[in-house]
């Protein structure tokens, strides 16, 4: 087994221990803290209405710090607020915290904190609101950094206007992500090895139906080691202290990458190139010849684990798009089409390649037109990459 195999299989090992760590927890998962002194009358009166409005929104994870009684909340909440640089001017009496992520100072009511909570909160990776009482304007700061004053009347969104260019809606965010697919799924390294997969094959006298029968069981492993490192790879980012900064850069190396591929047209074979070494072609041949349906299962693994890194600039920058603006389900959701579409042209090349002659032809066409082949997939990975840029 070569050191090559071994780290990405530790890779994968390591992003399975993470699954069960959400990207982006649902409000009835959030933990809520109270920092307040409750001899402070208006102070409590803010707390006794507030408790029920979390709880209709399903939030029951809530602990109230007391200052009056416990000094350590005033230490604690004093580190919170340095941790993100919370200004002076914009800490109150009473502070209502989400996570340790979301801030709502003074007085905010609790219908605007439920609000954010269900619709914005997943577009931020930390937030700070500050609204006096009586006063017609509110504070922000958000995790730019940014300290901005709002009309009590102006909505977030419109107050946070720059910020919200930054997000992806979901009407926007779909079609990025079956492009990506469909431009993953079309990727040299993906179906160069399914052609010669199936080459093996059809050389050991196999049937089309017991092809078909291995290609699924093929096909089916690499569409589940692809969710599951995807799914690892997203919980990674979403730690991270800014996913948009780490989208952008999986885009410039989509486009490094990309440029790679232009290369191989002018100079093919020279220098770096994104194909699979001869030495793990071999073993996905050897694998091949045992003809079996668990090693189907084992050579699905292995090809899964040795192309994500040809295959993974893309995924990884998708990824990246999803965290912005998807919470845990939603993410799920998107990771599941972006797969299933990866392997759209797979599942069609092994619906159609009925006979040796048709996959013997396909191959050498491949083979002829790989120059073709790899400028044009080049100059896709560079306008998707700076596609994502500009956006």
């Amino acid at each position: 087994m070569t050191s090559q195999r071994i780290n990405l299989m530790l890779i994968l090992l390591l992003l399975l221990v993470q699954l069960p760590v959400a990207c982006g927890l649902e409000i009835g998962e959030m933990n809520v803290k109270v920092y307040a002194h409750l001899s402070c009358s208006s102070c409590k009166r803010y707390i006794d209405a507030l408790i029920p409005v979390l709880n209709e929104a399903d939030i029951t994870n809530i602990t109230i710090r007391n200052f009056s009684t416990d000094r350590t909340a005033v230490t604690e909440l004093a580190a919170l607020h340095e941790e993100l640089d919370v200004p002076t001017s914009m800490r109150g009496r009473v502070v209502v915290v989400v996570d340790e992520r979301f801030f709502f100072e003074e007085s905010v009511p609790a219908e605007n904190i439920t609000d954010f909570l269900k619709n914005e909160a997943q577009y931020y990776e930390y937030f700070v609101l500050y609204m006096p009482p009586r006063m017609d304007t509110y504070q922000i700061m958000n995790d730019l950094g940014e300290v901005i004053e709002c009309n009590s009347t102006e909505p977030l969104k419109k107050c946070d206007a720059e910020r919200f260019k930054l997000v992806l809606t979901s009407e926007r965010l779909l079609p990025l992500v079956i492009g990506g697919g469909l431009l993953n799924g079309f990727n040299p390294c993906s179906l160069t090895v399914m052609l010669f997969i199936m080459a093996i094959l059809f050389s050991l006298g196999s049937n089309r139906k017991r092809i078909l029968i291995a290609g699924v069981i093929y096909l089916t492993t690499i569409f589940l080691v692809y969710l599951i490192v995807g799914l690892g790879v997203l919980h990674t980012i979403s730690v991270l202290p800014s996913s948009s900064i780490l989208t952008n850069i999986g885009a410039i190396i989509l486009i490094a990458l990309g440029l790679v591929n232009i290369k191989d047209y002018f100079w093919y074979g020279k220098g770096f190139s994104l194909q699979m070494p001869q030495s793990q072609l071999t073993r996905i041949a050897d694998w091949t010849r045992k003809a079996t349906l668990p090693a189907s299962a084992v050579l699905g693994l292995l090809v899964g684990l040795l192309t994500f890194p040809c295959m993974g600039g893309i995924y990884i920058t998708i990824i990246g798009m999803i965290t912005l603006t998807s919470m845990y389900l939603e993410a799920i959701a998107y990771l599941l089409i972006y797969n299933l579409v990866t392997l759209l042209p797979s599942v069609t090349l092994l619906y159609l390649g009925s006979s040796r002659s048709v996959i013997k032809r396909l191959y050498g066409w491949t083979e002829s037109k790989k120059r073709w082949i790899r400028l044009i997939a080049g100059l896709s990975m560079v306008a998707f990459g700076a596609l994502i840029l500009i956006i």
